[in-house]
């Protein structure tokens, strides 16, 4: 039943870009030029093991949709668009880019699949989940993909449609993502907006790949007019972490050692490992709250651009270049070559929700420790989340 889903959803993406480019929109044009990114320091970076990139990205223009309205480029997004529909349904698209392939294709899907709450496919099911399209852009691959029940306090299934552009050095990714109606009644203006995706001839200024620095000019139109104000630094008021970092009165009576590729650790007793998925190193269920260990090469994207992924699953505001310094601890583990830059973040007030996170670089790839769940349930388990770090060794 769940193949004849993916076969039925894919056929309709099928259709969808078959389809477009064939209406003619009100549209607005939109150019993301882009400006060089202030070095970012301070004790939560070391130039070591998270060195800026230096990608030299083109400007971007499109054009938007009837009924989709611009928001503004914001620290990770370089397109930010509203979609509105009746009884108050709501989707966003977002337009970002990254260094290299973010893990890959498989990954990637299985990454938006676990957002909506969906287990993970395999290599065999990638290829029929993924319709290839070719557009004046480029050529692009897409799935459509729907939650299987209502997420978080919406009433509603989550449809998210993602279509991903290679380039050279990176890729770019177009994701409009809401409730399952209204974005399943968008496909055609999603495809519409894809084939009004254009580059400049000759790359803009070199910047670190994802998200634009503090201070980034306006979204200007084709006409050089402003259409939106540059993003504002957003406050850091979301809500307190629980505590100070700190390993004080944990209990981690040591089960068996697992494993990842090229880390081993112990985790509590209390933990209940979880069978792998094609994504994860190490799965544990800690209560009803979620653990997973996850690697990708190369940086994902970069500091800012991980912590404000998941400040955007928290429906938190995005930091700024500027406040990174403050918005991590850094924690050793048992092995001194190893050093973890750990957030606690709580947000989605529908239903309060705690991220405990930790990035750890690892040669070419990086570790991603993320136990995510009920708020009162993640911040019971911090000191154990943390003497768990510490017993990460390398092979």
């Amino acid at each position: 039943m769940r193949r004849q889903h993916l076969l039925s959803a894919t056929a309709a993406l099928t259709a969808l870009l078959a389809l477009g480019g064939c209406r003619k929109p009100e549209i607005t044009t939109y150019t993301a030029p882009k400006d060089p990114a202030p070095a970012i320091t301070g004790p939560a970076m070391s130039a070591a093991n998270l060195p800026p990139s230096t990608t030299a990205a083109p400007a971007i223009r499109w054009q938007l949709p009837a009924g989709w309205t611009d928001q503004g480029a914001n620290n990770i997004r370089l397109g930010n668009i509203l979609v509105t529909g009746p009884d108050n349904q709501r989707a966003e698209m977002t337009v970002t880019r990254f260094e290299g392939t973010v893990g890959g294709d498989l990954a990637n899907v299985n990454r938006w699949r676990n957002q909506l709450q969906l287990p993970p496919i395999d290599e065999a099911a990638l290829s029929a989940a993924i319709v290839h399209r070719d557009y004046p852009a480029g050529h692009m691959d897409a799935v459509d993909l729907v939650s299987d029940t209502p997420l978080g306090n919406s009433t509603h299934k989550t449809r998210t449609l993602v279509a991903w552009l290679p380039q050279a050095d990176a890729t770019w990714f177009f994701k409009l993502t809401g409730d399952d109606a209204l974005v399943a009644s968008q496909r055609d203006a999603f495809s519409s907006f894809l084939a009004s995706v254009e580059f400049s001839a000759a790359p803009a200024t070199s910047i670190p790949s994802g998200p634009l620095p503090d201070g980034h000019p306006p979204i200007t139109s084709g006409s050089g007019v402003s259409t939106s104000p540059a993003p504002s630094s957003p406050s850091m008021s979301g809500a307190p972490a629980s505590g100070p970092m700190t390993m004080a009165n944990s209990t981690l009576p040591a089960s068996a050692v697992s494993s990842g590729t090229a880390l081993i650790w112990s985790a509590p007793s209390s933990w209940t490992e979880k069978p792998l998925g094609p994504i994860r190193k190490g799965s544990f269920a800690v209560g009803d709250a979620d653990l997973a260990i996850t690697a990708f090469p190369g940086e994902v994207g970069g500091l800012l651009a991980n912590l404000n992924r998941w400040r955007g699953e928290l429906q938190l505001e995005f930091l700024t270049p500027a406040d990174l310094p403050t918005a991590t601890v850094t924690v050793p583990s048992a092995d001194p070559s190893l050093k973890f830059l750990v957030v606690d973040m709580a947000g989605n007030p529908g239903a309060p929700t705690r991220t405990l996170g930790a990035i750890l670089p690892v040669g070419s790839d990086t570790y991603f420790f993320k136990l995510k769940g009920p708020d009162a349930t993640v911040a019971a388990a911090k000191n154990d989340f943390l003497a768990f770090l510490a017993t990460v060794k390398s092979r």
